[in-house]
């Protein structure tokens, strides 16, 4: 398997055996989800006890496949009819509680008109099922109204909720949300526009942390000269009710709102914002995270990485330490598409960021969808790889088994990273600070240029999975500077520290430097010794 990555600055391969944290189980394979003679995807994954379960779609039936912890496929099963086409919901459409598992997704008819069901299947501990039903919002006799499930939720109190949308000729799309009991019937749905002359489609829904709803999607004008869509947030109450919808696009076509709950409380958003138009309406895009409150404030606002054709973010998932990791899948030189994972700290700071591909062909497609982390501190991330010659082959699930930092081998390049860059209306303000030497052995030093030398700011140091480590300050934060004053009279000047270093272990951290609960600056720096 081949691994390419983007690179913050001039970096030092060090084995990751180094680190106490390191596993060795890694697998890049390809499946078939049902028969090997169709075209297979996968749409999302979950581990139990035994390994893991990849869902997604084969020909016009849904699959699961059953694999070991190796990666070694031990059986497979198909659901499916003879008047519909079945589908899995998008990432994050699989829950589990209390070992009963709901699967997501929407059927779509034949006849007598084409039209779609949403559709909900719960299953017992061997993924065996034990009820499936549809949901079909309808208004009227004429059965012309689609509803599409893409994604899920578990309530509070073991409900169900939902995140599609609605398409009916006479009232034209809208964001759909739907809640049920543990027995899928339905208890109410509402629906929601941002625009009525709008396609609006419905991808991601989470349980806030005030007992409401965030629904992440997307709207764009159909056969617009401008080209323009947007990623939506939309706010409800606990009953459905809308309490305040955000677009956090820009002037150009941009992508889908992926959402999750943050460990706090809060919501982030994940989407990629267009920032170059190249002609028509193709662009180049940036992965964009945003971080609000329940109330819609935005608390920080970052880009990551260059801007780049096809660039896409799939899903987006919140970890018990409170860092992030999301996935998605960007045009590269060769081969044509790659899969990309990225992971953050709780505050937004980069931690790595690796771009995968299984198949090598000019024009293959290698495209990552969902990703978990696993029982053994990995992570497990599928997708779909389609061959174009001289590949060969059908387009198949993929899943790759990867370590801790992303690694897909043991001994591969540990100081992976991304630049980023902060946007409006965030805690922090743009810019980093000098931190030499970099890499470091024993003595790091850590300078923060501030326009008011008496503010009272603190440093903190983070390891690569977020977690905070204990650095002996040499001497107490030093203020010194100019005596320039801004318009308000403070003055301008730098605040620094020197920072023991010598008991860290070898490998990547992060200098945050706080006042209060407010991020003033941070940046890298690598111990190689």
């Amino acid at each position: 398997m081949k691994t390419f990555s983007s690179l913050i600055f001039l970096l030092l391969i060090i084995s990751i055996c180094k680190l106490s944290y390191c596993q060795s189980t890694y697998f890049n394979n390809l499946y078939h989800l049902g028969d090997p003679n169709t075209w297979s995807g996968a749409s999302t994954l979950g581990e139990d006890e035994n390994g893991y379960v990849i869902w997604g779609k084969t020909g016009v039936n849904i699959g699961l496949i059953k694999l070991n912890h190796n990666g070694e496929q031990i059986w497979y099963k198909t659901w499916g009819d003879s008047i519909a086409s079945w589908y899995v919901g998008y990432p994050g459409s699989l829950a589990s509680i209390n070992n009963e598992h709901y699967l997501a997704g929407s059927k779509n008819y034949y006849s007598p008109i084409e039209y779609d069901v949403g559709l909900l299947m719960k299953l017992n501990s061997n993924w065996d099922t034990i009820w499936t039903k549809e949901f079909d919002m309808n208004m009227d006799a004429d059965p012309d109204t689609s509803t599409l499930i893409n994604q899920m939720d578990i309530c509070n109190n073991g409900d169900l909720v939902f995140g599609g949308g609605i398409y009916k000729p006479s009232i034209g799309s809208k964001f759909l949300l739907i809640r049920t009991d543990t027995a899928g019937n339905l208890l109410w749905f509402k629906t929601y526009s941002y625009s009525k002359a709008t396609i609006n489609d419905g991808y991601s829904v989470i349980q806030t942390s005030d007992s409401g709803f965030a629904i992440g999607g997307f709207w764009y004008i159909p056969g617009s000269s401008s080209a323009t869509g947007d990623p939506i947030i939309i706010k409800t109450d606990s009953m459905g009710n809308q309490e305040w919808i955000k677009n956090l696009g820009g002037p150009i076509v941009d992508n889908r709102a992926m959402l999750c709950k943050a460990n706090d409380g809060n919501i982030i958003m994940g989407t990629t914002i267009a920032d170059i138009l190249i002609g028509g309406t193709s662009t180049k895009s940036r992965i964009n995270i945003v971080k609000l409150d329940n109330e819609g404030d935005i608390l920080w606002n970052k880009k990551y990485g260059e801007s780049s054709i096809s660039n896409y973010l799939s899903t987006i998932r919140s970890l018990d330490d409170g860092s992030v990791i999301c996935t998605g899948s960007v045009r590269s030189e060769i081969p044509w598409n790659s899969g990309w994972i990225l992971k953050l700290s709780s505050e937004g700071d980069s931690l790595w960021y690796r771009q995968y591909y299984l198949l090598s062909g000019e024009s293959t497609y290698n495209r990552l969808r969902d990703i978990i982390s696993t029982s053994d501190s990995g992570y497990l991330a599928c997708g779909y790889i389609s061959p174009i010659s001289p590949d060969t082959g059908i387009q198949s699930a993929w899943v790759i088994k990867l370590d801790s930092i992303g690694c897909d081998s043991a001994g591969c390049d540990t100081t992976v990273g991304i630049t980023e860059e902060q946007g409006s209306g965030e805690a922090g303000k743009q810019g980093g600070m000098e931190i030499w030497p970099n890499p470091a052995k024993e003595i790091v030093n850590c300078q923060l240029s501030i326009v008011d030398s008496r503010s009272n700011c603190s440093l903190m140091i983070y390891d690569i999975f977020g977690r905070e480590v204990t650095a002996n300050l040499i001497s107490s934060p030093r203020v010194g500077g100019g005596r320039e004053g801004g318009a308000d009279g403070r003055e301008k000047g730098w605040q620094s520290w020197i920072v023991d270093v010598s008991s860290l272990p070898p490998g990547i951290y992060l200098a945050v430097v706080r006042e209060g609960h407010m991020i003033e600056r941070s940046a890298k720096f690598i111990i190689a010794r």
